[in-house]
């Protein structure tokens, strides 16, 4: 692997790193007001980014490259309501969706075939990231404020029971 390659995915592992956190604040948020369910699925999409940093460190030391970890900014913590929490986790996945594109382009640049290989599972897994949160987003739309529709939506968001 060359040092641009490592370089920048290990910039992509702090990037994961800062999802992770990012949606920690985000369950601790929805839990502070009352949103269980929704808080219960932001905690497991936290979970699913710390998995995401492991893939990528993981993949790091596979081909014999050398993970370092940098600082991390800290989250917002508070939003003003539950769709704001989720147009912000929508933009989040955009940005990380825009940094996994830019890192196969350095793959393809860098003629680094296990490194685009191993990030076309993130190419997909961002499109899904994308449009899961598009469709919270749209049902909270058709909620508007309803608290009969919000309880049963944040509900819903409860059954999440695992990370993808």
């Amino acid at each position: 692997m060359t040092k641009k390659m490592q370089d920048a995915l290990n910039i992509q592992c702090n990037a994961e790193l800062e999802s992770f956190y990012i949606y920690l604040a985000m369950a601790n948020d929805l839990e502070s007001k009352g949103y269980k369910g929704s808080a219960h699925w932001m905690s497991l999409q936290a979970d699913e980014e710390y998995d995401h940093y492991k893939q990528f460190s993981s993949f790091i030391s596979d081909v014999e490259g050398s993970v370092s970890l940098e600082g991390i900014n800290k989250p917002t913590t508070t939003w003003a309501t539950i769709q704001d929490v989720f147009e912000s986790g929508l933009a989040h996945e955009k940005t990380i969706s825009k940094k996994i594109n830019a890192l196969v382009s350095i793959a393809k640049l860098e003629k680094d075939y296990s490194a685009e290989n191993f990030l076309q599972g993130f190419v997909t897994e961002q499109v899904e990231e994308e449009v899961t949160f598009r469709d919270i987003l749209t049902e909270l739309n058709m909620i508007k404020d309803n608290s009969a529709g919000l309880l049963m939506f944040d509900k819903g968001l409860g059954n999440r029971s695992q990370i993808k």
